[in-house]
């Protein structure tokens, strides 16, 4: 009997990508540099969750937080670049 929706197979999250894809421990690598190079945001948050990743069995969850990881990141970095362009934009007008 023909089944339109078969349950066998791969079944991958909606982007596409097979759990297991990401790479926390380049996450981890990453935030503990910005932790170092005075990013305390983005360090901390990035470290955190790269290692509640690595901790992680289900290849699902472990992308989860790895996106947390790297979102937290990218915030941080926001966070601290944005104010510091702004600053340096100010200045040059003034």
């Amino acid at each position: 009997m023909y089944d339109p929706n078969p349950a066998h197979g791969p079944q991958y999250p909606s982007d596409g990508a097979p759990p297991g894809s990401s790479n926390p421990g380049l996450a981890l690598g990453v935030a503990i540099a910005t932790l170092i190079c005075c990013n305390l945001i983005s360090g901390v948050l990035g470290t955190i969750f790269a290692a509640v990743a690595l901790g992680q069995d289900n290849p699902y969850e472990k992308d989860r937080f790895t996106k947390y990881a790297w979102i937290g990141i990218w915030a941080g970095m926001a966070v601290v670049l944005i104010p510091l362009l702004l600053l340096l934009l100010w200045i040059s007008f003034v």
